[in-house]
This record gives structure tokens, C-alpha cells and sequence, in this order.
């Protein structure tokens, strides 16, 4: 019988099942070639000389009450000033850059942490043009630094963050749109703690991983290089990630 995703059974990250919160799952296994037809052949010959293997997926976040949290959950969103009166949406977007240190005679990809990058973009509408006045008449680095901090729920994402891009948009018959992109300034103060985006800022990005799509288990070391939580009027808050896998994982019920 053919599954569907009624058959999603296990989305387990160190123990803890987020199967209740997830909305997307995918494995992707992809190898890399080589081209290793000779001078004279017309056509190519692939050859496999490296695999990788990740898990992509877009998970909710509940709020106090056990609710997936939604824009009504946005309580906080400083830019060096409060601005969730102008708010229109935005994003949090964390990064760990990797490093292989699989062998050469290793048939799997081995990623290995070694920083962390983030990044916050916000929506505004448009009332004084504050971001983009403020990057054309700032005199030093001092002036391009803000203390940005956004709670949705019960998690708070907190950092002194650089300005690094605005733009103002004018549609015909639309609202004036100020979109402003911060940069990391150094490490950030939150959240420290398990949870997905805790981990991936502490750096400690590796899990232990089983997913069961109801055809087969696999298990596996597991690092999250990718979590974009993204915010929208009228929306559930959304992350989506990226689970690379550290060598191989082990199929079961195939």
C-alpha cells in the first residue's frame, strides 16, 4: 500500500519526538560525481565519488498554551526602538557553516561545525523612513549597530546586529515598504537553551536523529546547518532546517 503522511511515525532529534509539530519532512541523498569518460567518448560517464545525506523540514513552534504560535504570538520586535507597531513580517535566519573532514577513502560526506552565522530581515511600513536615513547619514560602525530582540511565544532572540541593507518600495495602490537586513555583531545573548534555535546558536548542533516515514527507520549523528523562522501577517510562525548527516544512516524496515 502506498504511504501517505498519515504513515509519519518518528521525527525523533536526541529523544524528543517533534512528529506533533512538524508539517514537512524530506531526505534527500545526492552523490557527487566525476566525469570519467576518455577524450574520444561522446557522451559521459559518471562516476560516484562522494555521498551526502540530509533531512529538510519546517516545524511549528507552540506557545505557553500548547498553540503553534502565530503572528498574535509576536510580542517583541526591537530594532534599538520598538517597532511591532509597523511590523509586517521578517525572518531569523541561522547558519552553520561546515567544514568536510571525512577521509579521502570515505564513501560519506562528514561535516563538521565551525561557525555560525545569523541574520535578521524585517517588513516595515513606511512612517519616517528611520533605517534607511539612518545608514545614509551614519558617520562610524557605532551608528550601524542596534540591539535587535524578537519574542514570539515563549523564545526570545536577542543580539546586538549590524545594519546591512534597506530598501523602500513604492507600489502603485500599496502601503510604503521599508525592508531593513541586520548582520551578526558578534555572539548573541538568546536563546540559550535546547530548543532548536538555542542549539544551533550555542554551536552544539549535533543530534542524535530518527525519522520513520512508516516504509523504513533511519537513525543517525545529525547537524543542523540551516533554521529559517519565518513571521507573516495571518500566518503560523514557521522554521524551516537542515539536518546534515555526519557519515551514514542506518535503514531499518526496508
Amino acid at each position: 500500500m502506498a504511504l501517505d503522511s498519515l504513515n509519519m511515525s518518528v521525527f525523533s532529534l536526541n529523544g524528543s519526538n517533534l512528529l506533533a509539530v512538524l508539517k514537512t519532512f524530506a531526505l534527500p541523498v545526492d552523490n557527487d560525481v566525476s566525469d570519467g569518460s576518455g577524450l574520444a567518448d561522446r557522451y559521459e560517464r559518471e562516476v560516484v565519488t562522494k555521498q551526502s545525506q540530509k533531512v529538510d523540514f519546517t516545524v511549528f513552534q507552540n506557545n505557553s498554551n500548547g498553540v503553534p504560535c502565530s503572528n498574535l504570538d509576536v510580542s517583541v520586535w526591537t530594532l534599538g526602538g520598538n517597532y511591532l507597531g509597523t511590523l509586517r513580517g521578517g525572518s531569523i535566519n541561522l547558519t552553520t557553516v561546515t567544514r568536510e573532514r571525512s577521509s579521502i577513502a570515505t564513501g560519506y560526506k562528514v561535516p563538521n561545525a565551525n561557525r555560525t552565522q545569523y541574520e535578521v530581515t524585517t517588513d516595515l511600513l513606511v512612517i519616517d523612513n528611520a533605517f534607511t536615513n539612518a545608514m545614509i547619514t551614519a558617520s562610524g560602525q557605532a551608528e550601524f549597530v542596534v540591539a535587535v530582540a524578537i519574542t514570539f511565544g515563549v523564545t526570545t532572540f536577542s543580539a546586538n546586529m549590524t545594519m546591512r541593507s534597506t530598501r523602500i518600495t513604492v507600489d502603485r495602490g500599496e502601503m510604503q515598504m521599508e525592508n531593513v537586513t541586520f548582520g551578526p555583531y558578534g555572539t548573541p545573548s538568546g536563546p540559550n537553551d535546547s530548543s532548536l534555535m538555542g542549539t544551533i546558536l550555542l554551536g552544539s548542533a549535533a543530534y542524535t536523529g530518527i525519522f520513520d516515514n512508516g516504509g523504513s527507520t533511519y537513525t543517525g549523528q545529525v547537524l543542523i546547518t540551516r533554521l529559517n523562522t519565518r513571521f507573516a501577517d495571518s500566518s503560523l510562525i514557521e522554521s524551516e532546517g537542515t539536518l546534515e548527516v555526519q557519515g551514514s544512516f542506518s535503514v531499518s524496515g526496508a
